[in-house]
């Protein structure tokens, strides 16, 4: 695991392509997992950020929430998903 960590990282938001800056999440300071989430500043897009080269890298890469789901298999449940599983137990 990486020892030191810049104090903010330069990205740039997935959807509306604007420079922004952000620190590393606790996720990846405490525990080594290169993953953290924020929202952009400019478009309000949720994204989820990564630091380049498995947290050896000078900048962090933001992909949309939604796209970054579906990377590892997960779908956000719709409403309508979840009644239907109410319904049916």
């Amino acid at each position: 695991m990486r020892e030191y960590f810049k104090k903010r990282y330069e990205f740039r938001c997935a959807k509306c392509n604007k420079v922004q800056w952000a620190k590393p999440s606790m996720s990846m300071t405490e525990f080594g997992r290169n993953s953290g989430h924020g929202r952009c500043t400019y478009c309000d897009t949720f994204l989820h950020l990564e630091i380049e080269g498995d947290l050896c890298g000078e900048t962090m890469v933001s992909i949309i929430w939604e796209d970054f789901l579906k990377t590892i298999k997960i779908e956000r449940p719709t409403q309508s998903s979840s009644i239907k599983k109410k319904v049916n137990k």
